[in-house]
């Protein structure tokens, strides 16, 4: 059996991919944006959160939190943004041009609502 996959997958192992739904900036994702993808909900198996891709952010600051997760602010053309990166601890201190994939979501922190990126991956712009 171990034959029949290497045959059909090869030799090195898969590497996983993200889909992205589309390439944004972040002054795109305003009051309006967060209104229509409110409409889009609920999500899950059959409906899931958009994926968005946005280049030449710079992470201006990353702190961990939880201890587990990474909070990490980006700026891109004056538009300042919070994202968050579960159990991505690890990749502390970020900093630096990046390129972000991300979905974005609604927090709800000490009984407010805020706009805020699930960051899923990133690499050097």
């Amino acid at each position: 059996m171990e034959a029949a996959f290497e045959e059909q997958v090869g030799p090195e192992p898969l590497k996983p991919t993200l889909k992205v739904d589309a390439q944004v900036q972040l002054e795109e994702l305003d009051a309006i944006f967060y209104q229509h993808l409110e409409r889009l909900r609920p999500f899950g198996p059959g409906n899931p959160e958009p994926v968005l891709a946005c280049a030449g952010v710079e992470c201006l600051t990353s702190r961990i939190v939880g201890e587990r997760h990474l909070k990490v602010k980006l700026a891109q053309n004056g538009c300042l943004m919070e994202a968050i990166a579960f159990d991505m601890a690890g990749a502390h201190p970020l900093a630096g041009s990046l390129e972000v994939a991300f979905s974005p979501r609604f927090s709800y922190f000490q009984g407010r609502l805020h706009p805020e990126l699930r960051l899923l991956d990133w690499g050097r712009a």
